[in-house]
């Protein structure tokens, strides 16, 4: 009984202890992302996959990472990213990260970089470092965030949804440069980096797709004989499908005989006195 019990609680505590060790869990990959845990280890990351503290997370040239907390926030890691793990703590090495949480939580999520901090409860927002002239960018598309150089004392300031700022060392000593309107290039220049992948279009391989005919140019030129052309594709020059020949025109009480077309030998005056003569 002992024993029952003991396994019982267990089962019980064991997803709450895995809980309290991971960060949040992978909901979709493209391309390829890889997580290095705290021992050096690496793997190739899939949907499910835990994220673990005190990890890294690299996301191959044209990959996508998307995953999400425990909160219910969810964040996308764009083409080159890397970012690492710690308790209550995102800090993004490189790339572009997307952080989006639709719930108003107690608990602040901060996510630095290294010359930044933000803080957020609710909201959306892209927040980019750039390795090759040491910037940050918080790009807020929806909440409150609070932003700042945590090395400056007194470096904090509001960005709201619908604005931009940075933080670059040699710009204005390191402060946050004051909050602006974004504009319509910069938030499409940004979102772009989180693309959706489509999937190729292809036909049934079991059902044929039907054949293209070859069509044909109908002309009718003005002495109206109707002439065909071939499609490009095939050979042969213009034939003519009808032209006038001559009938034969038999009018009661006389003998038949053969006549041109009445039009070509323009005797229809003829013709009318001839039928008018006819008792």
């Amino acid at each position: 009984m002992k024993k029952l019990k003991i396994n019982s609680l267990l089962l019980i505590f064991f997803p709450l202890i895995c809980w309290g060790q991971n960060f949040g869990f992978v909901n979709s990959v493209t391309g390829k992302a890889f997580l290095i845990d705290e021992y050096e280890n690496t793997k190739i990351l899939k949907r499910g996959d835990a994220l673990e503290f005190n990890s890294q997370i690299l996301v191959e040239e044209q990959g996508q990472l998307t995953f999400s907390d425990y909160n219910d926030r969810q964040y996308n890691l764009a083409s080159e990213g890397h970012i690492t793990f710690s308790n209550g703590l995102i800090e993004v090495k490189k790339g572009f990260l997307r952080i989006k949480s639709r719930f108003t939580t107690n608990k602040a999520m901060n996510i630095k970089t290294a010359n930044s901090q933000t803080s957020f409860t609710t909201g959306e927002a892209i927040l980019s470092y750039d390795l090759s002239n040491g910037s940050t960018q918080l790009l807020s598309i929806d909440g409150k965030f609070k932003f700042k150089n945590p090395f400056l004392a007194g470096s904090n300031i509001e960005v709201y949804g619908g604005q931009f700022s940075t933080v670059q060392t040699d710009l204005s000593g390191g402060q946050p440069q004051a909050a602006a309107k974004i504009g319509e290039n910069s938030l499409s220049l940004a979102t772009a980096k989180f693309y959706k992948v489509k999937a190729p279009t292809r036909s049934i391989s079991s059902v044929r797709r039907p054949s293209s005919a070859r069509g044909k140019i109908i002309f009718i030129p003005l002495d109206r004989a109707k002439k065909v052309v071939k499609s490009p594709e095939s050979e042969g020059k213009v034939r003519e499908l009808s032209k006038k020949t001559e009938v034969k025109v038999q009018i009661f009480g006389q003998k038949e005989k053969t006549r041109k077309m009445a039009s070509e030998e323009n005797e229809l005056d003829s013709l009318i006195k001839a039928l008018k003569a006819v008792k």
